[in-house]
């Protein structure tokens, strides 16, 4: 059963050394479901330029994530609000200031845990550190609200996905452990995962079918048992089991190499 501790990593440096296998976790559209957030983003963008219908797009995805196919490669609502904002000529350093702005208005926004999350995270042998791209103000509250705080072994903050991935895994992968990643962005969680011979598991919520992870699925909860076993293989050792769950090598699929929509 995890500790009920808390490291904050502030920076993007690395994972704290962790023993066994380590899990890694995304925040948002993984283990923080609800349009909540995407929704003070996108009023955040709006109120700082004086732009309308960022919100309107927004609302209109949500209802139909299929309908306008300038989203097709949109696999979650930060998506959405980042990839209007670019088309309404935002600049990259108006989006960043805006999602962080964003970050920390959240006490009003809807968010939920998907079902089974705190049981999930508590019976797992292997190490399980969160990391995300949001800032470190309000992650503690917000991981309270989803009933999930104190339940990670590590959290790096901040961690500038996808570019600053490598500098996390590395490390583990260099004392010989295990990893896996979760998320539900391909190119900012779990292709430089992939890259580096770990193991991926994709909450491809809208079922674009980007890259080639080791196990897919459209929510988290359908992944638990195949994420069970893969705890179980790695707590025991068994030869070759890190093979055995490796990525398939396969390049991704969709957005073109080097472009990202992330905050």
């Amino acid at each position: 059963m995890k500790s009920l501790c808390n490291n904050w990593t502030m920076s993007a440096t690395s994972l704290q050394a962790q023993p066994g296998a380590v899990m890694m976790m995304d925040l948002d559209g993984t283990i923080c479901l609800g349009a909540g957030p995407a929704r003070c983003y996108a009023r955040e963008l709006e109120r700082r330029t004086g732009l309308t219908g960022v919100v309107a797009q927004l609302e209109r995805f949500e209802a139909d994530p299929d309908a306008d196919p300038a989203f097709a490669d949109c696999e979650d609502l930060y998506d959405v609000v980042a990839a209007v904002a670019r088309d309404l000529g935002v600049e990259p350093a108006d989006r960043d200031a805006a999602y962080l702005a964003s970050r920390r208005d959240l006490a009003d926004a809807q968010v939920f845990a998907p079902c089974g999350l705190k049981e999930f995270l508590t019976g797992l042998a292997a190490s399980v550190t969160l990391v995300t791209n949001a800032p470190a103000e309000g992650l503690a509250e917000l991981l309270k609200r989803l009933g999930v705080a104190g339940l990670f072994d590590d959290v790096v903050c901040s961690a500038g996905k996808p570019d600053g991935v490598a500098a996390q895994v590395e490390p583990v992968l260099a004392r010989g452990q295990a990893i896996i990643s979760v998320g539900d962005r391909w190119e900012n969680d779990l292709a430089p995962v992939a890259a580096l011979g770990g193991a991926t598991a994709h909450v491809d919520t809208f079922g674009r079918g980007f890259g080639s992870a080791t196990m897919v699925a459209r929510t988290l909860p359908e992944l638990y048992p195949a994420l069970a076993r893969w705890d179980a293989a790695m707590a025991a050792g068994s030869a070759g089991a890190q093979t055995a769950f490796a990525t398939p090598a396969r390049h991704p699929t969709g957005r073109p190499a080097g472009e990202s929509r992330k905050p």
